[in-house]
């Protein structure tokens, strides 16, 4: 016979599982009945295409901040320096940014 207590603490870890039907039946959210290849690698490529375009935005918006600053230096070379510097590393970034997508769009290719 079950006790109270038994029944209670069943239902405790029961509702704190944070993958309702485990981690099979999270991945089947994202690749139909079955959880297969194909579904964990569309799953890391949307991850992946998600941070790459923060990464993107991110650099461009310091590539314009760097642009305004070097605009608004008014002839100061330490703020001209500043302004150069932030723009040749948020343009390093973007081309990063674009080459990590060129590589991810190859790898997901060569797994499908």
């Amino acid at each position: 016979m079950i006790s109270l207590i038994e029944k209670v603490q069943a239902k405790v870890i029961v509702s704190s599982d944070p993958l309702p039907g485990g981690i099979i039946g999270f991945l089947r959210q994202f690749g139909g009945t079955e959880a297969s290849l194909d579904s964990v690698v569309a799953m890391g490529e949307k991850a992946i295409e998600i941070a790459l375009t923060f990464a993107g935005v991110f650099a461009m918006i310091m590539f314009l901040w760097g642009t305004f600053d070097y605009i608004f230096s008014l002839g100061n070379d330490e703020k001209i320096k500043k302004a150069s510097q932030t723009m040749l590393w948020s343009f390093i970034g973007l081309v990063i940014v674009a080459a990590a997508r060129t590589i991810l769009n190859i790898i997901v290719k060569l797994l499908k």
